[in-house]
Order: structure tokens, then C-alpha cells, then sequence
């Protein structure tokens, strides 16, 4: 498997994975772990594939990236009694370090993703 075709394989998955995302958290009581290796991975593994292949972003890269931002800005705006609410169940238990360090991984991801989608947006292609 070549690695542009790696490449297409896996920002198609990251787009369902973020469409999927809210359901997951929604429906199932995460710990802290997975849910930190949630958030913090898939951007990750998104920005670490784009610059294996070296190539510019292109359409299957900036979906993942919108629904990205999206995902994350929203999660990101929630108190944390809505992200309880939310599913989000583990806060109930975990120190006030672990909604902090949520909430900056949420906007920390976001944040790095946006020069891509604003620089996609821009350029006549």
C-alpha cells in the first residue's frame, strides 16, 4: 500500500472517528486515559501521516481538520458539569488537573489545526 493511498485511508478514518466522537463519549464511561489518548491522538496521528507524506493538505486532509476543530472547540467550550453530563463521567472522580489539562488539549488541538483549514479556505485551488 503506497503512502498516498495511506494517507486517504486514514483521513477518511479520522473523519468518521469525528463524527463518531460525541457518540462515543456519550454512550460509554471512558477513563481518563483513553479519553486523553483520544483527544490528543488522533490530531496527532492527522498532522504526524501529512507530514510523512509530505504533500500539501488537500481535500481529504481539511475535512478531518474542520470536523477536528469542531469537535474539539465545542468539547472545549462546555463547563465541566456539562461535560459530565455530556459523558465525561470520569471528572466525577479525577482531580481539578484533569478537566484543566481537557480543556487545554482541546483548544491546544484546535488551535494548532486552524492555520490548515484557514489556509485551505484561502488558497484558489
Amino acid at each position: 500500500m503506497s503512502s498516498l493511498e495511506l494517507r486517504k485511508l486514514f483521513f477518511g478514518l479520522c473523519f468518521l472517528a469525528f463524527l463518531a466522537l460525541p457518540r462515543i463519549f456519550h454512550s460509554g464511561n471512558l477513563s481518563y486515559g483513553i479519553t486523553a489518548t483520544l483527544v490528543n491522538g488522533v490530531p496527532l496521528l492527522l498532522i504526524l501521516i501529512h507530514c510523512y507524506t509530505k504533500t500539501d493538505f488537500d481535500h481529504s486532509a481539511y475535512l478531518p481538520a474542520i470536523m477536528c476543530i469542531t469537535v474539539l472547540t465545542t468539547f472545549g467550550s462546555f463547563s465541566k458539569d456539562e461535560l459530565i453530563e455530556f459523558g465525561f463521567r470520569f471528572l466525577l472522580t479525577e482531580p481539578m488537573w484533569a478537566y484543566f489539562f481537557l480543556k487545554a488539549s482541546f483548544f491546544f488541538w484546535s488551535l494548532l489545526l486552524l492555520p490548515v483549514v484557514l489556509g485551505k479556505f484561502f488558497n484558489k485551488d
